[in-house]
């Protein structure tokens, strides 16, 4: 009978702490999805890849801040693009040059439907992930 009370205490215990931890998985899940906007107006979402606050995002949602000469369809200018968490903070991001027209990986960004946006400089902080 002894043993029955130990094995129901380890039982009970390794449910709580497994609860326990998912709980933190998930909070820290969520604290990583951000909405992306474009001058103020959600274009959709993203999710933070790394501590120092790399969103990754689909193409398409960032197509919309490309500013285009008519001329070349060269990218001359990109809106301003900021990603919202879900505590109402505001992180504003930048287009990686590489993925930009002509850059390193525009062509596989847009074939992909991929594009990472990073933090500026003066608002960027740790995040954890």
């Amino acid at each position: 009978m002894r043993n029955f009370y130990l094995i129901i205490i380890i039982l009970f215990y390794n449910t709580a702490v497994s609860q326990s931890l998912g709980k933190r998985r998930i909070d820290k899940i969520e604290n990583t999805i951000v909405k992306i906007t474009i001058n103020g107006a959600q274009v959709g979402t993203g999710f933070v890849v790394s501590e120092n606050g790399i969103v990754a995002t689909c193409f398409h949602v960032i197509e919309p801040a490309f500013v285009r000469d008519r001329n070349t369809n060269d990218i001359v200018a990109v809106k301003n693009v900021k990603a919202k968490f879900e505590n109402k903070e505001e992180l504003e991001i930048f287009v990686l040059e590489d993925f930009l027209y002509n850059g390193a990986w525009y062509e596989e960004g847009l074939v992909g439907d991929y594009i990472l946006l990073a933090p500026k400089e003066n608002n960027s902080k740790n995040m954890s992930i």
